[in-house]
């Protein structure tokens, strides 16, 4: 019995360690912590109402001619221009290689059709 006191007294520092780490720990994750050592910050106005006005861009938003015309050029005339170069640099390649280009998008209202195959005759 006294060997087992002997050992719980020698072992009661190092436990009350692990609990004053284990206190501290839980108190260090409440705190901020910041990646340079707490260096001191000011921040700069310009950077600051920037953000601000980013953050806030759907209240400030308003359809203009400008914004109206910059969706549109955006969004419709420059994908459809996309898709019309490559459709026509697609049928050239097909008509280089004497492929059927099939049916045109964009170019002829009626497909590109074949000759019909002659029939026998009874």
């Amino acid at each position: 019995m006294a060997g087992l006191r002997a050992l719980a007294a020698r072992a009661a520092p190092l436990l009350r360690g692990v609990a004053a780490g284990a206190e501290q720990r839980a108190g260090a994750q409440l705190q901020q912590r910041r990646g340079a050592a707490d260096l001191y910050y000011k921040p700069n106005p310009q950077i600051e109402a920037w953000s601000k006005r980013r953050e806030e861009l759907e209240y400030e938003f308003r359809w203009t001619r400008s914004t109206i015309a910059s969706v549109l050029i955006g969004g419709i005339v420059v994908p459809l221009g996309m898709y019309h170069f490559i459709a026509y640099t697609g049928h050239l390649e097909d008509e280089w290689n004497g492929r059927e280009t099939g049916r045109d998008f964009m170019w002829s209202a009626s497909p590109k059709r074949a000759a019909p195959a002659a029939s026998p005759e009874h």
